[in-house]
């Protein structure tokens, strides 16, 4: 039987805008389960049309017999501010152990922005870092660059950004999150893990597509 931190596939589904997630293995054994702890609940259409909950959220995460394993801790964000650094997500032991936090990396997002336009485009690469509680970076997790296109005046869509791949610091891709089909206001990732990582590394990168999905949250409504 497979659990939250042995499985080589999770696979991570948000059945609605409020902020409720289920993790599963790749049969779609249920491994873990979350529930908001701090947080306004707003009702799934509120929360859909809304600018984005900027308040602080805790989600914790537990396995399905309700034992806690971690909890995500996404303090106030600021609001209206996609292009700006947002503060870290803190991840918690369930004892109030810290683990680590996941961070904007907006020197590599930054940069990117530059290659885009020194090529004569528009594009940018979403940028984090996972980091311990003390210490530098243990994992660099960046997103597929985007290219934003211009078909007319006025009119402008965007390639790209579909998958985001884990790099460890001796530049090994030891992950990937990918999108997966999915209906309706549900969202759904597959985290493909490629080693056996160790703590708190294996925690951090299991933990993190929670933590990017609230940062997100903050600022477009999701």
């Amino acid at each position: 039987m497979t659990d939250l931190f042995n499985s080589p596939v999770l696979l991570i589904h948000q059945p609605t805008p409020r902020l409720d997630y289920q993790i599963t293995d790749a049969q779609g054994g249920e491994l873990a389960r979350t529930v908001q702890v701090v947080g306004r609940r707003n009702s799934a259409v509120k929360r859909f049309f809304s600018a984005g909950d900027t308040s602080q959220v805790v989600i914790q995460v537990t396995r399905p017999d309700g034992a806690p394993l971690f909890f995500v801790d996404r303090p106030t964000q600021q609001r209206a501010a996609a292009m700006a650094k947002q503060p870290p997500c803190f991840f918690v032991a369930p004892d109030g152990t810290p683990i680590g936090r996941l961070e904007q990396n907006a020197r590599a997002f930054a940069q990117s922005l530059l290659q885009a336009q020194r090529a004569g485009e528009e594009g940018f690469t979403q940028a984090y870092q996972l980091f311990a509680d003390q210490g530098g970076p243990l994992c660099d997790v960046s997103q597929e660059p985007v290219r934003v296109l211009h078909r007319e005046p006025y009119a402008a869509h965007s390639v790209g950004g579909e998958f985001i791949t884990y790099t460890d610091t001796n530049q090994v891709q030891i992950a990937r999150l990918e999108p997966r089909e999915s209906g309706g206001f549900a969202k759904s990732f597959s985290l493909h893990l490629q080693y056996w990582l160790p703590d708190p590394l294996r925690v951090l990168v299991i933990a993190s597509p929670i933590a990017m999905l609230l940062m997100d949250a903050a600022v477009s409504g999701w």
